[in-house]
């Protein structure tokens, strides 16, 4: 068996409370929180590939505190932290992160947030076989960085990330 959020209810429960977990962690700057957590899931995760997830997560939310060290980042470098969570293909973490900026924003600052966490998600699904929905919702990404790209091209690069979007590349671009 394999880990797969969309076709597994304990899969997705396991990300889902590990992803909120890690971005509380980093929102609070409790580096210990994330690990206590998902040490704590351990002993209960029900299968072999659950518990190899869990594991992976520990030792990546351990890389981006490594990243946050080197770059000398705390919570406030919200957009840094956010292209540490992509480079490291957490996608799900991405997407959790990046949501806490777009429900405050408006207008074109939201619409361009919401390309970014439609970003993530199509290499979500990508990550599990979900070439159809990834195609469909990648399609809608492209439109949005046509229009509101600009607003993020200082930090990302947006043509970049169309490009590979546009192709469905299963390796996501590195910014």
């Amino acid at each position: 068996m394999k880990f797969d959020p969309f076709e597994n209810r304990a899969c997705r429960d396991v990300r889902n409370y590990l992803g909120h977990c890690m971005i509380q962690s980093i929102t609070d700057q409790e580096r210990l929180r994330f690990d206590d957590e998902a040490g704590g899931c351990l002993p209960n995760a029900p299968q072999e590939h659950i518990e190899a997830y869990i594991t992976h997560r520990r030792q990546t939310f351990k890389n981006v505190l490594a990243w946050m060290d080197v770059l000398k980042l705390d919570s406030q470098d919200y957009f840094s932290i956010a292209i540490i969570l992509w480079n490291l293909e957490l996608f799900f973490e991405f997407h959790e992160w990046l949501e806490q900026k777009w429900i405050t924003a408006s207008g074109d600052k939201r619409k361009a947030l919401q390309a970014l966490i439609l970003s993530a998600v199509v290499y979500e699904q990508l990550t599990y076989g979900r070439t159809g929905p990834a195609k469909k919702t990648a399609l809608k990404v492209i439109l949005l960085l046509k229009q509101y790209g600009h607003l993020i091209s200082d930090w990302l690069d947006t043509g970049l990330l169309i490009d590979s979007l546009g192709s469905l590349d299963p390796v996501p671009p590195k910014f």
